[in-house]
């Protein structure tokens, strides 16, 4: 446990990914079964890193633990189709995660991406309202990473205008201040439109724009279709 909470301070709260990365194999030589801490290894070497192919090996050493894992069964479909654009393999990887209430949102903004790369934004749209409201209108500390990787994924497709429009309909902008603020700095390309936010949303609303950015950094240049 100390290591892999060392791992996430690292990684998370000071932004040292090296360090962050010794701790979590430290971790996995103590407990080579620790489903968690390949999950988190994968994440830190996907989102953080950029060395996709070592991710995909955390991620599934994770699920030779417990095929059943269910974070890293979706992390491993944002990595297959997003940034490795293997769209057949990651439906086929999507096809193994029981449609269940644990990791609701993950699930519908998942299904949502499905339907944006075929060009199908009316139901994209119906999924995305579903994650809304599986999220409850916040990001959810467990999920957080998937609604930025998504967001990645929209502006990548040039979608975002109509998620933006789609949050005004459901008044997720009133109810999810720094997301929407995030986002339209990034529709417009410029992060310093932030310092136009209010004062007590701009910290939490630089850092989902700089989460965004990140995740972005790591997709092709083609999207897969």
């Amino acid at each position: 446990d100390a290591w892999h909470n060392l791992g996430s301070v690292l990684a998370h709260n000071l932004g040292e990914y090296a360090a962050a990365e010794q701790a979590y194999r430290t971790l996995l030589e103590l407990a080579p079964n620790n489903t968690e801490g390949w999950n988190n290894l994968g994440n830190l070497l996907a989102d953080y890193l950029g060395r996709t192919d070592e991710a995909e090996r955390a991620y599934s050493s994770a699920l030779k633990c417990d095929p059943n894992e269910i974070a890293a069964q979706h992390n491993l479909v944002f990595l297959l189709r997003d940034i490795q654009g293997k769209l057949p393999e990651a439906a086929s990887a999507f096809a193994k995660i029981a449609e269940s209430g644990e990791l609701a949102d993950s699930y519908a903004l998942q299904r949502g991406l499905f339907a944006a790369y075929a060009e199908n934004w009316g139901e994209a749209k119906q999924h995305f309202r579903v994650a809304f409201e599986q999220a409850g209108y916040i990001l959810p500390a467990i999920t957080a990473d998937d609604w930025y990787r998504t967001c990645a994924v929209l502006l990548h497709l040039n979608l975002l205008p109509k998620f933006l429009a789609l949050m005004d309909e459901l008044d997720a902008t009133r109810r999810m201040v720094p997301l929407a603020e995030a986002l339209r700095a990034h529709e417009q390309g410029e992060r310093g439109l932030l310092q136009n936010s209010p004062a007590e949303v701009r910290p939490v609303a630089e850092k989902i724009y700089d989460e965004i950015a990140r995740r972005r950094a790591n997709l092709p240049v083609r999207a897969p279709g």
